[in-house]
């Protein structure tokens, strides 16, 4: 991974979730690559998924080659096994590679149900275009008001130590996130204007 990036390593439990603000370049190169899938349309992937989404789109190996994109995402997700295994998470020693990617183009009431990754060590999450969750109305409540949002569900809370068995992510354009590919998670919906980018990548 560049010098000029930096992986915050998350701990609200056992797992690690990592945290990377990707460099304007490799972002834009992100947007040109995904609108082109968008419109070309070509391989449909949400038969193969969970999510309650109709744009769901395989990103091929060739189209992350062309964008000169495969090795810079797969160095970020061997980075996160590196400082994982540092800090005692019981992760093999050994490199990763792609196994499978995909552009998730959320409209209004669209949503992912609570899920894991299966057949990949690792997942991941790039957030690329937001609509403006502010204005979702959705949620009824100002405290709790999670549209739009992602949130990691690893257990049932432990009160005496503090650990809520959840974790909260309030989407920013630009932040990927890597974690364990067992990790549950789900996505709300919301119904303000906008699309919500994001792209998906498993590791093996």
């Amino acid at each position: 991974m560049s010098k000029d990036m930096h992986m915050e390593l998350i701990a609200p439990f056992s797992v690690y979730i990592a945290k990377i603000k990707l460099p304007d370049i490799a972002l834009q190169k992100m947007l040109e690559l995904t609108d082109k899938i968008l419109e070309k349309k070509e391989k449909n992937w949400g038969e193969n998924l969970v999510g309650q989404i109709e744009n769901e789109w395989l990103i091929s190996d060739a189209a992350m080659q062309e964008h000169g994109l495969n090795g810079f995402v797969v160095n970020i997700a061997n980075t996160y096994i590196e400082e994982a295994r540092a800090n005692g998470r019981p992760l093999p020693n050994r490199p990763v590679r792609i196994s499978s990617a995909w552009v998730n183009e959320m409209g209004k009431y669209e949503y992912n149900p609570l899920h894991f990754h299966t057949e990949c060590l690792l997942s991941s999450v790039l957030f690329l275009k937001l609509p403006d969750l502010s204005k979702s109305n959705i949620s009824k409540k100002t405290h709790g008001h999670r549209d739009g949002l992602l949130e990691f569900a690893a257990h049932a809370p432990f009160p005496t130590t503090g650990d809520a068995g959840q974790y909260i992510v309030r989407p920013e354009v630009g932040a990927f996130y890597i974690f364990p590919a067992g990790l549950l998670h789900t996505v709300y919906p919301f119904n303000c204007d906008g699309v919500r980018r994001s792209v998906a990548f498993n590791f093996v």
